[in-house]
């Protein structure tokens, strides 16, 4: 069932349909609070997915791996050679002084090709220390709408198979190093992190030259807004801006926080961020989008198509899934000594429910749980009642067959009689053993 009809079954059981554009969304944002709630609820089957994620071994500069820095702008980074990854964002630079920089964002694109630091480096790199810098991986970031890890697999060759997973407070009560090099064998819960968001919104006006076939819809109300990406990770949305094209269907976007960075008594200079412009048709009840990557140095943004420039047909569309800002982390025990790819099963946040054709994910009885569950929060009362029930009838469809019991999950509640192969450098068995106090 799409969002649109769940909408207009809510308005039949209320005999109440204002028609008001407010009411409708107040009644979209109670759909979403419930739809959240319920896949926050439990592990359900719906809400896991497969994905892979790149661990690599530390970096270290040689006579091949060379990087040099510019005297003008001391957070810029250029290497000798094509060699920078796009994962190594977020990540720990660590200069020839041995002071460490996190790694804001890494522009792999043929006429850049640069790697941009958050702090500045305090000498220049040239000459002789060219090759005297490293990266180190001390954790990395699960997907944005990552609510808990499940299950982790090595399936490259040679690897573990299924890996066991450590909450922070068992890996201090291990004393665990992590300087220990090795093979991977076990994943440890991390922060949670997250980067500043944008405060204020964006400036729209009409403007330009696009008329007939060309350009947006004409007497359409528009809204764009943006989040900052770095360090491997973009930020929470700006507040919405909105527009109302006319016959002239072009919008004009500025009004993008200052980005770049002012060295000490010197000129303002570039830092690397992104800021990432999202739009949406209102009025058709469109999804929100991403228009462009606008770098720290560009100029005001221009919306003269309904096909961003990066895609060639709408299925290269990329949507906002939200919500951005918050990331989970973890950390590998052993520290990679080589790249190796593993695989977390988890348990995700699907996106909320914005466009009419939008549906939630899961079977029939989700949309009966949401539908319910809305009509006994807006009606109250003896009506309230019907619906509650209404709503534990679903819920209980659902848990008899889509959910599973924590202690299934190896990732939460792991057993000490599992083992694994002879060639694992630490047992399992004692790892998850309590420890001796002699």
């Amino acid at each position: 069932m799409s969002l649109s009809s769940m909408m207009q079954k809510i308005l039949d059981e209320e005999s109440f349909d204002p028609k008001i554009a407010a009411y409708r969304d107040s009644l979209r944002r109670r759909i979403n609070e419930v739809y959240m709630d319920l896949c926050q609820m439990r592990p359900w089957l719906f809400c896991q997915r497969h994905v892979d994620v790149q661990l690599y071994a530390k970096v270290e500069g040689s006579a091949t791996q060379t990087v040099t820095s510019l005297s003008g702008n001391l957070r810029q980074v250029s290497p000798g050679s094509d060699f920078y990854v796009q994962g190594w964002e977020g990540h720990v630079f660590i200069d020839p002084n041995n002071n460490e920089h996190i790694i804001g964002r890494v522009d792999t694109t043929p006429s850049a090709n640069l790697l941009w630091l958050t702090t500045p480096l305090t000498a220049t790199i040239t000459g002789g220390n060219t090759d005297d810098w490293s990266i180190r991986f001390d954790r990395y970031r699960l997907p944005v709408d990552t609510i808990q890890a499940l299950g982790w697999m090595d399936k490259t060759t040679g690897g573990y198979g299924r890996m066991g997973s450590l909450s922070a407070r068992q890996e201090e009560m291990l004393f665990l190093d992590s300087a220990q090099e090795g093979q991977p064998g076990f994943i440890i819960e991390d922060d949670h992190v997250q980067i500043r968001q944008p405060e204020a919104k964006l400036t729209l006006s009409v403007a330009g030259s696009a008329s007939g076939d060309d350009g947006l819809k004409a007497s359409t109300k528009y809204e764009v807004r943006y989040t900052l990406y770095y360090e491997g990770q973009e930020s929470a949305p700006s507040p919405v801006a909105s527009v109302t094209t006319t016959a002239v269907k072009e919008i004009t976007v500025a009004g993008v926080e200052e980005l770049r960075w002012l060295p000490p008594g010197g000129s303002i200079q570039r830092a690397g961020k992104q800021a990432w412009i999202y739009m949406r048709d209102v009025d058709n009840g469109g999804r929100w989008y991403l228009w462009e990557k606008m770098e720290d140095n560009a100029s005001p943004l221009l919306i003269d198509n309904l096909l961003p420039n990066y895609a060639v047909d709408r299925d290269d569309i990329v949507y906002y899934t939200g919500p951005a800002g918050q990331r989970k982390t973890f950390r590998a025990y052993a520290t990679a000594s080589s790249n190796r790819t593993i695989t977390a099963r988890i348990w995700y946040r699907p996106p909320e429910l914005i466009a009419g054709s939008d549906q939630p994910v899961g079977p029939p009885a989700v949309e009966s749980y949401i539908k319910n569950m809305v009509l006994s929060d807006i009606l109250g009362g003896g009506e309230s009642n019907k619906f509650e029930r209404r709503a534990a009838t679903s819920l209980r469809v659902l848990e008899s067959s889509l959910a599973k019991k924590d202690e299934r999950y190896v990732a939460r509640n792991w057993k000490a009689e599992l083992q694994y192969g002879s060639n694992r450098d630490i047992n399992y068995r004692r790892l998850t053993a309590p420890r001796r106090v002699d």
